[in-house]
C-alpha cells in the first residue's frame, strides 16, 4: 500500500511539473484529455491539435504531400460545414488563407494555430481537467506503466515479461485509436481493413442504402479517374446514376452535376473529368454525414482496429522483435532508470537493424533527426523504444535508407 501511494504522489508531482502540449504527445493523455473535452462537446479543439502535431512531425517530403495534409485539415476543421470546426482569431484565419491561396504549403503553416487552441485550453479546462475521472483514468493507467514509473525514479510493481507485453498491446491500442480519429475519409478507405470497416459499418447503420452506394460510386469512379474508358464511365452512369433503372433508384444529383454527365455520355466524350463533380459531391456527403463519432464507436471500427492491433503485434513477432528480443536489445543500450541515452539508441540500432534486417543507413544526421520526433527528453524508455523500432524496421521508404526493409 505505501508502494501505491509513493507511485501516486510520484506520477502527480511529474503531472504538477508537465505542459498541456506534453501532456498531448502522450498517446494515454491525448486520449484522456480528448474525452473530458467531449464530455463538455469541444472534442474539436483536441482533434485539431492532433492533425497539425501530425503535419508538425510529418517527414513529407515535398509540396503536394504537405499541401494534402493541410488541405485535409482545412475540411475537417475551417469553415461552417467543417464537422469539426475550431475557433480561432480572424487573423490566423486570413494568414492561413493566404499562404493557401499563394501556395506557400509547409509542415509548420498552423504552429499558431496549434499554439492558439493550446492556450485556450489552458486557461478553460487544464486546472478543472485533474478533478474529472478522465484524469484518474490517466493516472491508474501511469500507476500501471512499469517502464514510466521507472524512468521517473518511483518503485514499481510489475517486472514480469508477460506483464511488458501486455502494456504494449495497450499502447499499441491507444496509438492506433488516436490516429484513426484524425485519419481523412481517403487515408481510411486506402487501407482494404478500413474499407469493409466503413462499408460494413454503412450496411448497419441509421443511414439509408443510399450511403453505400455512394461509397461503391465513389470507389468505382477512382478507378474510372485512374484509367478512364468508355466501357466503365457507361458501367458506372449504368449503375448508379441512371433513372428509370428497373428494381434500382440511383443516386440523386442535382441539375449542375447531373446535366454535364449526360451531355458528355450522349456526346461520347469519356474523359478523366467525367465525374468529377459526383466524385466530390459523393465524398463531401460521406465525409459529413457518415464519417464521424458513430463510425469510431461503432463494433464494426473496434473490430478494425484490433484486427491493426493483432497485425502489428504479429508484425514484430514475425520479424523476429518479440519481446525477450526487444528486452535483450534495449539492454545493450546500457539503460540507467529503465532508459537509454539517444546515443546509446542510435549505436544498437543501427548495428542491429542493419545486421538482421538488412538496412542500410546513408545519412545519419537524417536517422537521427527522425528518431528526436519520438523522443521526449535526452534519453529512451523501453516503450519509446519499442515503438519507434517498430516505425523504422516497418516504413521502407524513410529518407536516410540506402535499402529497404527485407
Amino acid at each position: 500500500m505505501g508502494d501505491r501511494e509513493e507511485q501516486r504522489g510520484i506520477v502527480l508531482e511529474y503531472f504538477g511539473g508537465i505542459t498541456l502540449n506534453e501532456h498531448l504527445r502522450d498517446p494515454h493523455g491525448w486520449k484522456a484529455f480528448h474525452e473530458f473535452l467531449s464530455s463538455e462537446y469541444c472534442g474539436e479543439n483536441t482533434r485539431f491539435w492532433l492533425a497539425v502535431e501530425k503535419l508538425r512531425t510529418s517527414d513529407a517530403t515535398n509540396t503536394a504531400e504537405v499541401e494534402s495534409m493541410v488541405q485535409a485539415i482545412s475540411e475537417l476543421h475551417f469553415g461552417d460545414a467543417a464537422p469539426y470546426e475550431v475557433n480561432l482569431p480572424i487573423n490566423q484565419m486570413r494568414q492561413f488563407k493566404s499562404l493557401v491561396d499563394s501556395q506557400q504549403f509547409s509542415v509548420n503553416m498552423l504552429n499558431e494555430a496549434q499554439d492558439t487552441i493550446c492556450t485556450m485550453l489552458v486557461s478553460s479546462h487544464w486546472r478543472r481537467y485533474p478533478d474529472t475521472p478522465f484524469f484518474n483514468s490517466w493516472l491508474d493507467r501511469k500507476l500501471t506503466d512499469t517502464d514510466f514509473l521507472r524512468s521517473l525514479g518511483g518503485p514499481s510493481e510489475k517486472s514480469s515479461m508477460a506483464s511488458t507485453g501486455a502494456e504494449l498491446e495497450a499502447d499499441i491500442l491507444v496509438r492506433i485509436q488516436s490516429v484513426i480519429r484524425v485519419k481523412t475519409l481517403e487515408e481510411f478507405l486506402n487501407d482494404p481493413l478500413g474499407f469493409t470497416c466503413f462499408k460494413d459499418y454503412l450496411g448497419t447503420s441509421k443511414l439509408s442504402l443510399e450511403y453505400t452506394d455512394l461509397l461503391l460510386f465513389w470507389v468505382d469512379v477512382e478507378e474510372y479517374m485512374a484509367n478512364p474508358s468508355a466501357d466503365l464511365g457507361k458501367r458506372i452512369f449504368s449503375s448508379y446514376l441512371k433513372k428509370n433503372n428497373e428494381g434500382k433508384t440511383p443516386i440523386l444529383l442535382s441539375g449542375p452535376i447531373y446535366d454535364p454527365i449526360m451531355e458528355k455520355i450522349e456526346a461520347g466524350v469519356f474523359d478523366k473529368t467525367l465525374y468529377t463533380a459526383a466524385h466530390l459531391h459523393a465524398r463531401s456527403k460521406l465525409r459529413k454525414d457518415a464519417f464521424g463519432n458513430d463510425l469510431f464507436e461503432s463494433a464494426e471500427c473496434k473490430k478494425f482496429i484490433s484486427a491493426l492491433v493483432q497485425s502489428e503485434l504479429a508484425y514484430l513477432e514475425d520479424q523476429g522483435a518479440g519481446f525477450p528480443k526487444l528486452t535483450a536489445l534495449f539492454a545493450q543500450g546500457k539503460p540507467k532508470n529503465n532508459a537509454i541515452s539517444r546515443s546509446g539508441f542510435e549505436k544498437v540500432v543501427t548495428a542491429i537493424i542493419a545486421d538482421q534486417y538488412g538496412i542500410q543507413f546513408k545519412n545519419k544526421q537524417a536517422f537521427t533527426a527522425y528518431c528526436s520526433q519520438y523522443m521526449t527528453s535526452s534519453s529512451i524508455s523501453f516503450d519509446e523504444f519499442t515503438q519507434l523500432f517498430h516505425k523504422l524496421i516497418s516504413e521502407p521508404n524513410l529518407p536516410f535508407y540506402n535499402t529497404k526493409p527485407l
